[in-house]
């Protein structure tokens, strides 16, 4: 099966060491940047499909779990479902989805594309609710807000996007996110990017090569 894997940053990448030491000229994967934020990666994902004709795509990459979702740094979790989580409109104490206002993000003919998407599961890993947003929460307020609005383990900012052009090709999408920090206020010296993406990259690597 071809698989195209995608990975936010340049920084990620270099981190998935082993990943890439075997698999990075295979000719059944090919590992590539999506970018960061929603429509860079929608953008790049569309692209990169498109010249690839992969059978499946799956995302990878660093998360901020909220600390309700009892998370630990350097775990690493798949999402069997992900959505954008500021697409609509925000009240005082609760945001509100395109759904719930009776709107859909895309509409043609009987194709309807809306803002959550579900995930293939991967094995041995836990299966988490995501969101994705077009800025990080970074203050107790919005995590708190966030998390009362959608109830999902982690925040990241490429998920849904990448979902939701897999859905456009009929392609099936996975994502595995690693946790290097817990969403709210930001301070890099609590992070563990290193553990959690050399995690990541043990995982990776044992699932390509099953």
């Amino acid at each position: 099966m071809k698989t195209l894997i995608l990975v936010p940053t340049q920084k990620e990448l270099a981190l998935l060491e082993s990943t890439l030491a075997r698999f990075g000229q295979h000719d059944s994967v090919s590992i590539e940047i999506c970018g960061v934020g929603p429509a860079v990666s929608a953008m790049t994902s569309h692209n990169l499909i498109s010249d690839h004709r992969p059978q499946r795509v799956i995302l990878v990459g660093l998360a901020g779990a909220f600390p309700q979702s009892k998370l630990q740094l350097g775990a690493v979790v798949c999402g069997f479902k992900d959505r954008f989580a500021d697409l609509g409109y925000e009240s005082e104490s609760q945001f509100f989805t395109l759904e719930e206002m009776g709107l859909c993000a895309y509409e043609k003919g009987d194709k309807r594309i809306g803002t959550q998407f579900f995930c293939e599961v991967m094995p041995g890993l836990k299966s988490v609710e995501m969101i994705t947003v077009s800025s990080m929460s970074a203050s107790h307020a919005r995590a708190a807000k966030m998390w009362h609005s959608f109830a999902a383990a982690t925040e990241s900012m490429e998920g849904a996007s990448v979902a939701m052009v897999c859905a456009e090709f009929e392609l099936p999408f996975l994502q595995i996110r690693t946790v290097s920090n817990f969403v709210g206020p930001r301070d890099p010296a609590t992070w563990q990017i290193a553990k959690a993406m050399s995690n990541l990259d043990s995982y990776l690597c044992e699932y390509l090569s099953s």
